[in-house]
């Protein structure tokens, strides 16, 4: 037993002469409480914002927390009981889930909390995804200048009224259009 441990922890399971002394020895001082596992677990929720992540990240990473919440709240359950807190503890994740997104997301926070019936984690999600999207494109068009617009639209008509009158020139060498007698093939 003793080759199976790290060697940090062999120096203190030396005085043990039973693999009974020994496994009491390590539950007693390496073995966590739940309270202490839910207490960390807990903690990283409440202090995990979405910051300058995108939505999905943000969210993937809230998945992983609260599902070492269920593992470590699920331990000494019933499986009816599960079922009830689940149900419940949807509702909260929701809650979280858009209390820890950016300001910027405030108006479709509201909307969704003020629904007469709670929608589920993954129709907030999508409808969060698609306001990101929103918002992205809304972004990108505010930041080109007018200016630039207006350039981009004045080269437009200028393309169009140049290849127009390229082909309003008549050649008076043969009297076709769209070349000049410099450039004529006969």
């Amino acid at each position: 037993m003793l080759n199976s441990v790290h060697v940090n922890i062999v120096m203190g399971l030396r005085p043990f002469s039973s693999a009974l002394e020994i496994w009491l020895h390590l539950r007693n001082v390496y073995q966590q409480s739940n309270l202490a596992q839910k207490f960390e677990v807990e903690r990283n929720i409440v202090e995990y914002t979405q910051g300058d992540k995108n939505v999905c990240s943000f969210y993937a990473v809230l998945q992983l927390l609260w599902s070492e919440q269920d593992q470590i709240s699920g331990r000494n359950m019933s499986t009816a009981g599960f079922k009830e807190m689940l149900g419940e503890r949807q509702r909260t994740r929701m809650v979280q889930f858009l209390m820890k997104l950016r300001l910027e997301f405030e108006s479709i926070r509201g909307s969704l909390l003020n629904r007469e019936v709670t929608p589920a984690l993954d129709v907030v999600l999508a409808t969060m995804l698609l306001e990101e999207t929103r918002l992205g494109t809304q972004a990108t068009i505010e930041s080109i200048p007018l200016s630039v617009v207006a350039l981009l639209a004045q080269k437009s008509t200028i393309d169009t009224s140049s290849r127009n009158a390229k082909r309003s020139v008549q050649c008076y060498e043969c009297n076709d259009f769209g070349h000049i007698a410099a450039n004529c093939p006969k």
